[in-house]
C-alpha cells in the first residue's frame, strides 16, 4: 500500500473537482504549445523552399546581367539614359569573382557594402565657335564658357604662344596650354523587379553629347556575413513594454496560489545576449 500511495494521491488530486479547471488550463496551454511547434516547423519547411527558390533566381538574374550591355535611351525632357542590368551579390561573391569591382572602393570594416555603381561616360563634344584674342604680341588666347544648366557646364582657357617669321612671313605657333572644366549631373535610379528580383539600373544627365559606355553595378545581399557584423553593433540592455492576453501565476492570495488568465501590461527593462538575439 505504502508503494501505491503516490500514485494515489495524484490520481485523488486529478480527480478532484477543484482542480479541474488547472487541467483545463494546463491542457489548453499544452495543445497550444503542440500547434505553435507544428506552426513553427511548416514555417521553417516554406521558409526554405523560398529561400531556395529565391537563391536559384538570383543566380539566373545574375547570368543574365553578365550577358547584358547598356542600353542608350532619350528621355521625355531630352535627357540621355543609359541602361542595364545589375547584379545581386554576396560578400563571398565580390570579393571572389568580382574583385576587380571592389578594388576601386574602400570599405570600411564593419560597415559592409550595400550598393556599388560605377559608370565610364563618352562625351561626343564640338565647339562651334571659341573667343580668340591677342594677348601683346607673342600669345593668343582663346576661351570658350558654356552653360548648359544650372548643374552642366563647360569652360575651356587657352594660351598659344607665337613667333613671326619675317624672312618667310609666316606665324609660327608654339605648344599651346588649355584647361578644360567641366560639371555633368549624373541621376542614378536602382529599380528591383518584385516577382523576380531583377536589379535595372539607369543613369540620366542633362549634358548633351553624352554616350555611356560601361555602367556596372551591385547591391550587396543580405547574407549570413553581414548579418554577423550587424549583430555585432546590436544592444544588449534595453527599455521594454510589453502587453497582451495570457496565463500568470496568481500570488495576490497567499493561502491560494494558483494560475489565473486575463489580460496584462508592464515595463521593464531587459537584458538580451547577443547569441540570443535572432533576425537581422
Amino acid at each position: 500500500m505504502t508503494a501505491l500511495a503516490p500514485f494515489l494521491a495524484i490520481f485523488n488530486w486529478l480527480a478532484d473537482p477543484k482542480n479541474r479547471q488547472l487541467l483545463g488550463f494546463g491542457l489548453v496551454l499544452l495543445l497550444i504549445f503542440m500547434l505553435m511547434g507544428t506552426c513553427s516547423r511548416i514555417s521553417a519547411l516554406e521558409g526554405e523552399v523560398e529561400q531556395a527558390h529565391q537563391e536559384t533566381q538570383r543566380v539566373a538574374n545574375n547570368w543574365q546581367a553578365s550577358q547584358d550591355s547598356v542600353t542608350m535611351l532619350k528621355g521625355e525632357n531630352g535627357e540621355m539614359i543609359g541602361q542595364i542590368s545589375g547584379y545581386v551579390l554576396t560578400i563571398d561573391e565580390l570579393n571572389r569573382d568580382y574583385a576587380d569591382m571592389k578594388a576601386k572602393w574602400q570599405f570600411e570594416k564593419n560597415k559592409p557594402p550595400v550598393v556599388i555603381i560605377e559608370t565610364v561616360t563618352v562625351i561626343k563634344d564640338s565647339l562651334i565657335m571659341v573667343n580668340v584674342e591677342l594677348d601683346g604680341d607673342s600669345v593668343i588666347k582663346v576661351g570658350d564658357t558654356t552653360q548648359f544648366s544650372q548643374d552642366n557646364f563647360r569652360i575651356i582657357r587657352g594660351r598659344i604662344p607665337y613667333e613671326i617669321d619675317t624672312t618667310r612671313h609666316l606665324l609660327v605657333p608654339g605648344k599651346g596650354i588649355f584647361e578644360l572644366e567641366q560639371a555633368m549631373k549624373l541621376n542614378t535610379l536602382l529599380t528591383r523587379d518584385k516577382g523576380t528580383g531583377k536589379i535595372q539600373i539607369q543613369v540620366s544627365t542633362d549634358y548633351p553629347g553624352v554616350r555611356f559606355s560601361q555602367i556596372q553595378g551591385a547591391v550587396i545581399q543580405d547574407d549570413e556575413e553581414n548579418r554577423k557584423v550587424l549583430k555585432q553593433s546590436r544592444k544588449q540592455w534595453g527599455l521594454s513594454i510589453s502587453a497582451g492576453y495570457g496565463v500568470m501565476l496568481n500570488m495576490v492570495n497567499v493561502n491560494r496560489i494558483g494560475l489565473a488568465h486575463g489580460p496584462y501590461a508592464g515595463f521593464g527593462i531587459h537584458y538580451t545576449p547577443k547569441w540570443a538575439q535572432w533576425g537581422k
